[in-house]
């Protein structure tokens, strides 16, 4: 990472048990419309530039 690369902010691991089955967990995860129901924190971004590789 180079001095003008801004650092990453803190991160956090949470941990739950979701009593259902795996299957019926992922196919709710894995639909992005779901994301800002379990996912709050995740479902937004904001573009401050281009990467290095110009994107």
């Amino acid at each position: 990472m180079s001095d003008s690369t801004p650092a990453a902010g803190p991160s956090r691991h949470l941990s739950i048990v979701i009593d259902r089955p795996w299957r019926r967990v992922y196919e709710y995860v894995s639909d992005p419309r779901n994301l800002p129901r379990w996912a709050a924190g995740l479902a937004g971004s904001e573009v401050r530039g281009r990467s290095p590789s110009g994107r």
